[in-house]
């Protein structure tokens, strides 16, 4: 459909805010490429754009009212009559007559008749007799990485003037130190942050924010990250301070809900992240029967379209791309230096630390700074059971049924909304056990007599002894050695892979007392930590030393009493 464009009867003018008379012609649409407009009257100051209005009202009123030419003798009775009409000093005729000149040789834009003043007066910086000192100054005192204040610069600035001028009898004359400091404040930004901060900090803060593709259904995109939490747990049976625990955690961009999570003592690796998404992608109905205290369900679980990682060494290994060939369709790996591309949960672990632990016994600080005396392995009081189940709880009840700060969207709401929409694959029954190997571990042990020795504890089984009877140690090894698989939250077993007959093998722990019913690897790992922990606590080694001691000048004691029974000789032959 054509543009339809109204234009005025009269010629001579085009009242913009007056479209109730005039005749019609067509016009054809035109496209607009740039990116930039042209600014606008609302981008001037209030003074500019009354002054404009009111030009424009008194052109409105000359208009409708002259005959002829814009002349001395048409305007000067017309601007007489006005002065009863505007309450302000009107303008003499040629004033008048070069507003609407400008008005109508710019298509009647009301911005022609906006005054210039700002553009009066000189904007260039003056050159001066001291610019190469300023230059000076700039480049070897206020761009640099120690960051000097403007007042260290100008004083370096005025050091350099100072020592020219020195016997000289034409002086430089220095700038004062407030057009000193305008120069300063003009320069470009991003220069100056770069000289002074380094490239990374400039990027960051100048970064162009682009929008991601918003996904349309639960699961089409997931972001996952890590981080220490500020707490200081204790063990539950000893009631030692662990330390702070690292957080890996897995969210749903769409609905913000969070898929699961690991929560560990070591430094984030592949371990962790293969624990958080096996959480992730199975069924959590195990959690209302552990943690009985949760009022709601978690029924966030599924295969993940596309996983949002950084550029971590954990995220790089060829067995997280072997394992996310079966849970996740694709991975995005983010740029390096830029976490503003997962924002979701980067905010979410920024909720974790100020809404949840807050308030918590043994809280820490991320800054050291923030400490100021304060130890919190001394006031650590939180088990890590109580932890994980506070934790579970905040997620479950509370997190997943509050609103967002813009009271849009609630995340178990969005989930389930999502759910009844679109099928995704889910894991159940033997796919889920399947996918509990697919994700764990692989560790290559031998098979020795008595089992596969591994995570310090013992594993065998008739079937394995029989494996071991038919399969000779190939040549060139010492014993015949199989990939094991363990599942994290369970130790009970292990799956040991045997190749000759392409099939996992269920293998038991030797286990008379019990220990690995219902244990998983991160309490079994905690338990043996504290073993050994305390077991050095007990050592004294100021008697072992001096025991030691004792023992080593007993034995030269009693060589000497030999020496002198049987003879010189021998001693010699010490001595050798």
């Amino acid at each position: 459909m054509m543009n339809r464009k109204v234009m005025p009867l009269s010629d001579s003018f085009y009242d913009e805010f007056d479209l109730s008379s005039g005749v019609v012609i067509d016009e054809q649409p035109t496209e607009v490429f740039s990116t930039s407009v042209a600014r606008d009257l609302a981008t001037y100051s209030s003074q500019q754009q009354t002054e404009a209005i009111f030009r424009l009202k008194l052109i409105k009123f000359l208009v409708r009212r002259i005959y002829g030419g814009w002349t001395q003798k048409n305007l000067e009775p017309l601007l007489l009559e006005a002065q009863s009409t505007f309450n302000e000093k009107l303008p003499n005729w040629r004033t008048a007559a070069r507003w609407f000149s400008c008005y109508r040789s710019t298509g009647y834009s009301i911005e022609s008749l906006i005054p210039k003043h700002h553009k009066r007066g000189s904007r260039a910086i003056k050159k001066t007799n001291s610019e190469r000192f300023y230059n000076l100054a700039l480049d070897e005192k206020y761009l640099t990485h120690e960051r000097p204040s403007v007042a260290d610069a100008y004083q370096f600035y005025c050091d350099l003037i100072d020592n020219y001028n020195s016997g000289k009898e034409r002086k430089v004359k220095p700038i004062s130190k407030r057009t000193f400091y305008n120069r300063i404040n003009r320069l470009p930004p991003y220069d100056v942050d770069l000289a002074r901060y380094g490239k990374e900090y400039t990027e960051r803060k100048y970064r162009t924010i682009g929008r991601f593709p918003r996904p349309s259904r639960v699961l089409e995109r997931v972001e996952i990250d890590h981080t220490p939490l500020d707490l200081m747990l204790v063990d539950d049976e000893l009631l030692l301070p662990i330390g702070r625990p690292y957080l890996t955690l897995l969210i749903d961009v769409y609905s913000k809900c969070v898929l699961g999570f690991y929560i560990g003592f070591n430094e984030p690796s592949y371990d962790s992240v293969r624990r958080a998404l096996t959480v992730s992608c199975l069924s959590k109905s195990w959690v209302n029967t552990k943690y009985p205290d949760i009022k709601n369900e978690w029924p966030c679980e599924g295969k993940i379209r596309e996983l949002v990682v950084d550029n971590g060494a954990e995220f790089w290994s060829k067995s997280l791309d072997d394992a996310c060939a079966v849970v996740v369709s694709n991975i995005d790996y983010n740029r390096p230096g830029q976490p503003w591309c997962k924002p979701l949960i980067e905010r979410f672990f920024g909720k974790i630390n100020q809404k949840f632990l807050i308030a918590f016994p043994g809280k820490t600080f991320s800054n050291p700074i923030k400490l100021d005396g304060y130890k919190p392995e001394k006031d650590a009081v939180m088990r890590v059971s109580t932890f994980m189940d506070l934790f579970h709880k905040w997620i479950i009840d509370i997190y997943h049924y509050e609103p967002d700060s813009k009271m849009t969207s609630i995340p178990i709401v969005k989930w389930k909304e999502s759910v009844s929409k679109h099928m995704f694959p889910v894991y159940r029954d033997d796919k889920a056990e399947k996918l509990k190997i697919d994700l764990a571990k692989v560790d290559v042990c031998a098979l020795q007599k008595s089992g596969i020795h591994i995570h310090r504890l013992v594993y065998t089984s008739d079937e394995l002894m029989q494996y071991r009877k038919c399969h000779p140690v190939p040549c060139g090894e010492k014993s015949l050695k199989l990939k094991v698989k363990t599942l994290h939250t369970l130790i009970s077993h292990i799956n040991v892979y045997l190749d000759e007959e392409h099939r996992y093998l269920k293998v038991p722990c030797v286990d008379p007392d019990g220990y690995t019913e219902g244990l998983s690897l991160f309490e079994h790992d905690i338990n043996h930590r504290f073993i050994t922990t305390f077991t050095e606590s007990q050592v004294d080694t100021a008697l072992l030393a001096e025991s030691r001691l004792y023992l080593h000048n007993r034995k030269k004691e009693a060589l000497f009493q030999i020496i002198v029974v049987i003879g010189m000789p021998l001693l010699t032959f010490a001595e050798n």
